[in-house]
C-alpha cells in the first residue's frame, strides 16, 4: 500500500510503514526518507538518503535542477553487529529517539546516513552517540561480536565463565568448613548467617567476574593481539548468557559494549592512550594511571546503563 505527497507537482510513493522521506523525482521503493513540513515538502540535500538498494548508484542525486555531490565519507558503512543481540548492545546504550536511528542495511552494516540524519534532526545528542558517530567516520570496519572465545593472528582463545555474585556462597562455605572442625553442631542456616554478619557490618552486593569482553585492533597489537581480518573488533564474553538474572546480564553487556567501543576504541581513533594503566583510578594523577580513559569509561558505561532501563519493549525477547 502506498502513501502519496503532492509537493510542486512532483509525486512520491512509499510504503505506509515509514515516516519520514526525501526525494525530488518521481519514486517507488521500500524504504526512502523525506521531510514534510505543513504538508509541504521540504528537500535539503543532507536528506537525500536512500537506503541500501533503492535509487541509483551514482554518488550524485539530482535536487531541485542541481548536481549534489555525496560524499565518500558518508556513504561508507564500517559498523557491523554480527547478530541480533550485538546490534541491541548498541541500541540499549542509547536514548530511545537515538536507537530509531540505528538501521542496518541488507549488508548488516549500521547505515552511516542514518546516523548523520540524527546528527542534523535530534537537538541533544547523548555522548554515547557522538561517540559512535565518530567511530562511523572509521576507515576500517568494526565489528561487535558475541562469542565464547576471541581470535588473533596468534590464535583461538577461549573466554572464561562470567560469574555473578554477592560473595555470600563462598562466605558460607568458608564459615562451615571453619566450624564443621571443631563445632558441627553450631553451624547455623545460610540465612542466619547472613543476618549475623550484615548485623556486623558487612554487606553482600552482587559482583562480576571474569573476562567480560576485549577490543581488538587492525593495525596495533595490544595486550591480546591483532585481528586475522583486518577489522577492528569488540568480543563480548558469550557466557554472560548463562546467568540466570538475564536482564541484569543483558545491562551489563549493554555497559561492557560502551566501555570497550566508547572508551578503548574511541580513545584510539582520537590518537590518545586507549589502554588501561598500571593502576585504575577516577582521582589518580600519576603517570601509571590513565585517568582520561578512566572517566571516559565510568560516564559512557553509567551513560549506557541508564539508558538500558529505556528499552523494556526490545529487551524482554532476550529474557
Amino acid at each position: 500500500m502506498g502513501i502519496f505527497k503532492k509537493a510542486n507537482n512532483i509525486y512520491i510513493t512509499v510504503r505506509d510503514t515509514y515516516t519520514s522521506i526525501s526525494g525530488s523525482s518521481y519514486e517507488e521503493a521500500e524504504e526512502v526518507i523525506i521531510e514534510a513540513t505543513n504538508g509541504d515538502l521540504e528537500l535539503v540535500s543532507q536528506k537525500k538518503v536512500v537506503m541500501q538498494g533503492l535509487g541509483n548508484n551514482s554518488n550524485e542525486d539530482e535536487l531541485d535542477g542541481k548536481k549534489v555531490k555525496q560524499e565518500k565519507s558518508q556513504m561508507k558503512n564500517i559498523i557491523k553487529p554480527c547478530d541480533d543481540l550485538s546490534y541491541h548492545l548498541i541500541v540499549w546504550g542509547l536514548t530511545k529517539q537515538e536507537a530509531k536511528y540505528i538501521v542496518k542495511n541488507k549488508e548488516g552494516f549500521i547505515d552511516r546516513r542514518w546516523l548523520l540524519l540524527a546528527k542534523k534532526e535530534i537537538k541533544k545528542l547523548s555522548e554515547n552517540f557522538k561517540c559512535l558517530l565518530r567511530i562511523s567516520e572509521s576507515d576500517v570496519i568494526f565489528e561487535i561480536k558475541i562469542q565464547e572465545y576471541y581470535q588473533t593472528v596468534q590464535g583461538k582463545f577461549p573466554f572464561e565463565q562470567m560469574h555473578y555474585s554477592d560473595g555470600l556462597e563462598e562466605s558460607y562455605e568458608i564459615y562451615k568448613n571453619v566450624i564443621m572442625k571443631d563445632f558441627p553442631d553450631k553451624i547455623v542456616s545460610k540465612e542466619l548467617y547472613k543476618k549475623e554478619q550484615e548485623a556486623a557490618g558487612f554487606t553482600y552486593e552482587k559482583m562480576w567476574g571474569g573476562v567480560s569482553a576485549i577490543t581488538l585492533y587492525s593495525d596495533k597489537e595490544g595486550a591480546f593481539g591483532v585481528t586475522t581480518n583486518g577489522t577492528n573488533q569488540v568480543v563480548i564474553n558469550k557466557t554472560y548468557l548463562n546467568i540466570k538474572e538475564r536482564k541484569d546480564a543483558l545491562e551489563h553487556m549493554t555497559a561492557t559494549f560502551a566501555h570497550e567501543a566508547y572508551g578503548h576504541l574511541y580513545f584510539k581513533l582520537l590518537g590518545k592512550w586507549h589502554s588501561h594503566g598500571a593502576i585504575k583510578s577516577l582521582t589518580d594523577n600519576t603517570p601509571q594511571n590513565n585517568k582520561e580513559l578512566e572517566i571516559q569509561i565510568k560516564n559512557r558505561e553509567d551513560e549506557a546503563a541508564n539508558h538500558f532501563t529505556m528499552h523494556a519493549d526490545t529487551y524482554a525477547k532476550f529474557l
